[in-house]
């Protein structure tokens, strides 16, 4: 995957993370790539900032594409389904899921 590849080259340089190479690396696709940071990786993975992984960005972007061609609709986009995340996480069931999530 050229959008993983893109991140480890990125995240080699000095004081740049995944978080920051994901939002960037979206920039650069023009949104065809997701953004994989705290919120989606408490979300999705149930971890905290500090253990953000990048091989979990692997794990989250396959299942995001596994969604959208499952749902076979032109409408329904990795960056959809990944603008909804974000949106939701704000909500007050967003924020019980995510707290549920960070308790181990």
């Amino acid at each position: 995957n050229k959008y993983v590849e893109a991140l480890l080259f990125f995240n080699e340089l000095k004081y740049v993370s995944t978080a920051f190479s994901t939002k960037h690396i979206h920039f650069w696709s023009t949104g065809k790539s997701p953004i994989y940071d705290s919120i989606i990786a408490s979300i999705v993975f149930g971890r905290n900032k500090d253990e953000i992984r990048t091989l979990d960005y692997l794990r989250c972007f396959e299942k995001l594409k596994e969604v959208v061609n499952n749902f076979n609709n032109p409408e329904i986009t990795v960056s959809s389904i990944e603008r909804n995340l974000f949106n939701w996480a704000s909500t007050e069931n967003g924020k019980r899921w995510i707290d549920l999530r960070l308790r181990r």
